[in-house]
């Protein structure tokens, strides 16, 4: 992606994103008569574009999905996903969330067909996104801090619990000892002083830097242990650094959750850490099914004594 500020207005719309109109200026010259015609639109209605798909583009720009997609290579993007991430990320502090539901739902009819294309595009585009920009050797140290450490403690964000508890109970599954903590605020204390030397601390925080996250990451460096950060960028960690970081893009619409991309994260992580202790992987499954068996065994009512009759007068 091209390295600029994305935090000023884009020329023509009012909203974040002057980097936009710079880039597009700059590389107008270079493009396509019909290059252009997409160009101009991003940058006249970058708001639509977050939403819209390259076939939605093409038709609002009397171009071709294929021209669409060279356009946003022409600019110097890897593709539309990391493109419209990039004007998405511009417009989240300058859009109100009742315009970006707005934009969500325009060009919407209802229709199961249109609501699943929307959807499914959507995951198509985030899991690409996440993918060009997961660094397998990022991923690599984490897995490593994982199966070597003593437990993992795990964390999210608002939401993100779901995922630090989904991670916290795979990894249990393959014999990990793991924990979750379940609270924020001033109630987290309690979980952070369960904290123990060289453990490995996996947070969630998608975007914005919590104080939590911060406490986090400075309670484990003095521990000795190992930080794994999984958030959209680098701006959720504060002004403490993590040990590792990987990357789970946000949706830049709203139209799909945010922990999607977490919870890829936490398959990989998994399958993984499962890799490098298969054995203990194995025998953790074979007691995890026994116990089951046993849940799901009949209930046998047990024999009751009668009670002696009561005299009666």
């Amino acid at each position: 992606m091209p390295t600029r500020d994305r935090s000023a207005g884009v020329a023509g719309s009012g909203h974040g994103g002057a980097w936009l109109n710079d880039l597009v200026r700059e590389k107008f010259g270079t493009l396509s008569p019909a290059e252009r015609q997409v160009a101009e639109y991003l940058v006249r209605q970058p708001e639509r574009v977050v939403f819209m798909s390259a076939a939605q583009l093409a038709e609002a720009t009397g171009t071709s999905d294929a021209t669409v997609i060279r356009t946003a290579r022409s600019l110097g993007f890897a593709g539309l996903p990391e493109l419209k991430h990039g004007i998405g990320e511009s417009l989240l502090n300058v859009v109100s969330p009742g315009e970006r539901v707005t934009h969500r739902l325009q060009g919407q009819d209802g229709s199961g067909a249109r609501v699943l294309d929307t959807v499914f595009t959507e995951v198509r585009e985030r899991v690409d996104e996440q993918q060009r920009r997961l660094d397998p050797a990022e991923l690599t140290a984490a897995a490593d801090a994982i199966a070597t450490g003593p437990r993992t403690w795990t964390f999210g964000v608002g939401v993100s619990a779901v995922a630090a508890l989904y991670l916290a109970t795979k990894l249990n599954r393959a014999g990990v000892r793991a924990f979750s903590a379940r609270t924020m605020g001033f109630a987290l204390a309690d979980d952070i002083i369960g904290l123990e030397p060289g453990d490995t601390a996996v947070l969630f925080s998608p975007s914005r830097a919590f104080r939590e996250v911060e406490v986090v990451l400075d309670t484990v460096r003095e521990l000795g242990g190992v930080s794994v950060l999984v958030a959209d960028s680098l701006t959720a960690q504060g002004e403490s650094r993590p040990d590792v970081v990987l990357a789970a893009p946000l949706s830049m619409t709203g139209t799909t959750g945010e922990v999607f991309s977490e919870l890829v994260i936490c398959d990989a992580l998994v399958l993984a850490v499962a890799q490098r202790a298969s054995d203990a992987a194995a025998a953790t499954s074979e007691r995890l099914n026994a116990v089951r068996r046993q849940l799901l065994a009949p209930v046998h009512p047990r024999s009751r004594r009668r009670e002696p009759d009561t005299p009666t007068s």
